[in-house]
């Protein structure tokens, strides 16, 4: 009986002395060899995840197997996760290869033809699916927390080192000083009128004299224009400042140099504009309908953040961060969803997902006809070969692309079935995040999010003076909830206020 070997790795999995290659060859070899198998290919896979099917020696695999069916019986591999990690692409597969003549057998898992053996095969196909969603999920859960807790933990850019900052993965600046100074002035030198293509060649020519390698003038605009370099983290749609990554360059040169790489006029203080330590500023109002700033001024040894309005000086609108922080977010929270545009929010969120998943559906329908007339096509063939009218060669090469179109729409619908949104789920959750305003808010975590949140709720800005709160419009989804008491709540109107009263 003659086989093929199939051995694979990801990235990670190739310091993982159980996973790797030379030990999965040799399993494989041995299997065959004990158990009358002539190995007459091997392909091995390197660097490449198993939780897709579109995979460079697996194509090429199947592609051997097709043409070289009746010399092949057996397709060996290491474990059932070497093939795929997503149970419904193992299958596929394996039909395919039955299809060919071809079975699928592992080296150190129990597989045979019987119910039992089925039975634990597609157990096992169904556990390394769960293994690799499960390490996915906690790898992300890993990278989110470190994100909202200011670490990096990709690869370092130029001028920082992965390492370990306080016992965690993160990373530090390079201790060559004169290599990190020779990137700081790329920076300075665009802020001193110079372009990307002069700062390159400044900037090669010392890294030579540091006998280091250049660099190429499109990772110079990425390293310009990346705000790690100063302290700024920016993923899962977070933004957050760190206090464990040294900044390489003080903010206002590095949004000078934005806003120059931009084509925009300067504006030293534009960076300021959002700031996640003063999340109402631009949207605060004093009393007197001028928007409020945020600042820290020092004192008593400290700083003190504070909310205070540069047109009012000496009227000592000034009031705490954190206090005005609490007090808005239980002010939002007197808001809720009226009832009648409640219901038809549900039923526009389902329409649209309702749109999404007729469309998935059709699709998935379009490949069934596709398979069905690929099975006739076959039977036609099949029917001229019997009646001479095609040779067997001819016979053989249409049947063979036929199988290799009927894997790729196989493979294909199984992406297209994954897709499909549950629509009421979506909108339940949906709505979930609505039933607390005040605390949704406080939860948004992004700096622009909870902007273009805030400006939302309150187009027209909140009017605050000190202990309430009032405005003037708000969207006309909104209502204030009419079971909170008037004379206990933050609806109390301050002067110059308008809005809208319970009842």
């Amino acid at each position: 009986m003659k086989a093929i070997v199939y051995t694979r790795v990801s990235t990670k999995e190739q310091v993982d002395e159980g996973h790797s290659l030379a030990t999965q060859k040799r399993l494989c070899y041995e299997y065959a060899s004990k158990n009358d198998y002539q190995v007459v290919r091997h392909f091995e896979e390197c660097g490449e995840s198993a939780k897709t099917a579109n995979r460079t020696e697996l194509n090429v695999m199947l592609a051997y197997a097709v043409h070289n069916c009746k010399n092949i019986d057996a397709v060996i591999i290491y474990k059932i996760d070497r093939l795929s990690r997503n149970t419904s692409d193992y299958q596929t597969l394996k039909n395919t290869l039955n299809t060919l003549g071809i079975s699928v057998v592992s080296s150190t898992e129990y597989i045979q033809n019987t119910p039992a053996g089925r039975f634990a095969e597609n157990m096992l196909a169904s556990a390394a699916q769960y293994d690799n969603e499960l390490r996915a999920e906690r790898s992300k859960n890993g990278m989110v927390d470190a994100v909202r807790n200011g670490r990096w933990v990709w690869r370092a850019p130029l001028g920082y080192v992965n390492d370990r900052v306080y016992g965690v993965k993160n990373i530090r600046l390079d201790r060559n000083t004169q290599y990190t100074d020779a990137l700081r002035s790329c920076w300075e030198m665009i802020d001193g009128g110079y372009t990307e293509t002069e700062a390159l060649r400044a900037l090669n020519a010392r890294l030579v004299e540091l006998d280091m390698p250049p660099i190429r003038i499109q990772t110079l605009s990425r390293m310009l224009r990346n705000p790690l370099y100063v302290g700024v983290v920016s993923a899962f749609g977070m933004t957050v400042n760190s206090d464990t990554i040294e900044r390489l360059i003080e903010p206002g040169l590095f949004y000078n140099v934005q806003d120059i790489l931009d084509g925009k006029k300067r504006k030293p203080e534009r960076y300021k504009k959002l700031n996640p330590d003063y999340p109402l500023r631009g949207t605060l109002l004093c009393l007197d309908g001028h928007r409020m700033t945020g600042s820290a001024p020092r004192g008593n040894g400290g700083r003190y953040p504070k909310y205070h309005c540069p047109k009012c000086r000496g009227l000592k609108r000034s009031y705490d961060v954190a206090k005005t922080d609490d007090l808005f977010a239980e002010y939002a929270g007197a808001y809720d969803m009226t009832n009648e545009l409640r219901s038809a929010l549900i039923e526009a969120v389902q329409l649209n997902l309702g749109d999404a998943q007729r469309q998935a559906t059709k699709n998935m329908r379009n490949i069934d006809k596709q398979l069905l007339a690929l099975n006739a096509a076959d039977r036609e063939i099949t029917n001229k070969n019997i009646t001479r009218v095609y040779t067997d060669e001819h016979t053989k090469r249409m049947l063979d692309l036929n199988m290799t179109e009927r894997t790729r729409l196989q493979l294909e619908m199984n992406e297209l079935d994954r897709n499909v949104d549950d629509a009421e789920e979506i909108v339940e959750f949906g709505l979930r995040k609505l039933e607390n305003i005040g605390q949704l808010w406080t939860d948004i975590e992004d700096m622009h999010t909870r902007f273009r949140f805030q400006k939302w709720l309150f187009p027209a800005g909140v009017m605050f003076d000190g202990e309430k709160f009032g405005t003037s419009q708000i969207p006309q989804i909104l209502s204030i909830k009419k079971e909170l008491p008037f004379g206990n709540s933050l609806l109390v109107i301050p002067r110059r206020i308008e809005l809208r009263l319970p009842g």
